[in-house]
């Protein structure tokens, strides 16, 4: 039989008085449950102790479990047991000596898989009468009635502790862990359903750049071949300024031939004009010779004009926005084909680039904000002032629709080139409207509805 510990009383007591005194002492409800476990085995020995904590009218949960520090309040045995306890109801607020055929039917059949053969319930009262948990406890032989006098005067010591950590941890929270569960969820889903009804603003991102507002175009004077970029990278420049030279050989070429041409024409001419003066059929001749001498001179003119067009000037001020020098030496181009921009550095914009699949209806005037990847911390203020009606592809190779904003603020743009992501904002939802968009667009076209 589980009985008392066969020493003298003095020891007993002593040993009584120990577990009182580290009980009272216990600063935490986790050490006052740890020792209550544990220590209790130094009075009564038994083969495990559980405690149980009452969290409401039909709810509860294992506090400790003796000789293990850490435990699986999820693992089989516990659940089981946890489901056992709380089966018991009423009978919880009395002491309970339970065997096998005293169970519920539903747990005998598992009883000799979990537990021994005799098990003690010493219910914890606190001192205003209200059941704040239990101890279930497991041993081979039966609880003697010493032993079960002693655990019953333990356990009104350790429940006078238990209200009194309690009252340590705050009123609202000792009210909370009595309520109902089904209370608090109601409240907790009522709290969601109008945090759901909250108004947030409507925002779309995009991938965007800092881009040039109104800049020139440079295009090919005519066809050629570039002979050489006279501009670096960035590099300002002044209106009229000669930014990139032709090959001029082929020109040169073509006009040595030219000037032969209109040297032998002329000479021809004046040898018919010269025999024009005997006869009417040489006069004749001479007036086609000195026709054809005009066009090859046309022919000179022009092609001198065209020597002449061989470089390309810039229209303005601004710098010249060119990726790398190296790719244009030596390369061929058309007439009036593009070249690269000359822009203004201090008149900038925001170009974004809107997914296709996030497009919706956007108005002038919207606002905007630009986090650079070089700076995300410090977003720039804008104001939407185009938005395109047709996708295209995006820096990425997707389809987006391609819209612009202006800087509204005061501080100088940011430099040209610098990427980033911008937020357009379009209106106000409902914060659960702003949650489902996505889902429930992706089930309308998994649909195809």
């Amino acid at each position: 039989m589980s009985k008392l510990p066969s020493t003298d009383p003095l020891s007993r007591l002593s040993a009584l008085l120990q577990v009182e005194r580290h009980g009272l002492r216990a600063t935490t409800l986790e050490e006052l449950t740890f020792r209550m476990v544990n220590d209790w085995h130094g009075l009564v020995p038994y083969r495990q102790a559980v405690l149980w904590r009452r969290m409401g009218d039909h709810a509860g949960r294992i506090e400790a479990v003796s000789g293990m520090p850490l435990f699986d309040e999820q693992g089989p045995y516990l659940l089981w047991l946890n489901s056992l306890i709380k089966a018991l109801g009423t009978r919880l607020e009395k002491r309970l000596v339970m065997q096998r055929h005293e169970a519920p039917v539903q747990f005998q059949d598992a009883w000799s898989q979990w537990l021994p053969t005799h098990t003690l319930w010493i219910p914890l009262i606190a001192p205003d009468g209200v059941l704040v948990g239990g101890m279930f406890m497991m041993a081979d032989t039966p609880f003697t009635p010493e032993a079960i006098s002693l655990l019953e005067h333990m356990a009104d010591l350790h429940a006078v502790a238990w209200s009194r950590l309690l009252m340590g941890r705050g009123r609202w929270r000792t009210g909370l862990e009595q309520w109902n569960r089904k209370v608090v969820w109601g409240a907790v889903a009522l709290l969601l359903a109008v945090v759901m009804m909250i108004p947030a603003p409507q925002s779309l991102l995009g991938q965007a750049e800092v881009t040039a507002s109104e800049p020139r175009m440079l295009r090919a004077p005519l066809e050629g071949v570039v002979e050489r970029l006279l501009v670096e990278p960035n590099q300002p420049v002044r209106v009229g300024e000669v930014v990139m030279r032709l090959d001029p050989e082929p020109l040169r070429h073509r006009l040595q031939i030219a000037i032969r041409e209109s040297e032998l024409a002329r000479t021809e001419y004046r040898q018919a004009a010269q025999k024009g003066v005997r006869g009417v059929e040489d006069k004749a001749k001479a007036v086609l010779l000195r026709a054809k001498w005009e066009q090859k001179q046309a022919q000179r003119l022009y092609l001198e004009s065209e020597l002449k067009r061989l470089v390309v000037r810039s229209p303005m001020d601004g710098v010249a926005l060119i990726d790398d020098p190296s790719v244009w030496e030596g390369r061929p181009v058309s007439l009036g084909e593009r070249l690269f921009p000359i822009a203004d550095p201090a008149r900038a914009e925001i170009t974004i680039w809107i997914p296709a699949a996030e497009a919706v209806h956007l108005e002038q005037g919207l606002q905007t904000r630009l986090f650079l990847n070089t700076d995300p911390l410090h977003p720039r203020p804008g104001e939407l002032i185009f938005a395109a009606y047709r996708a295209e592809s995006g820096p990425d190779g997707t389809l987006a629709y391609r819209a612009r904003a202006q800087f509204v603020d005061d501080v100088p743009p940011p430099r040209l080139g610098l990427r980033g992501t911008a937020r357009i904002f379009y209106g106000e939802a409902r914060l659960y409207q702003l949650l489902l968009r996505r889902p429930l667009s992706a089930i309308r076209q998994w649909l195809g509805l």
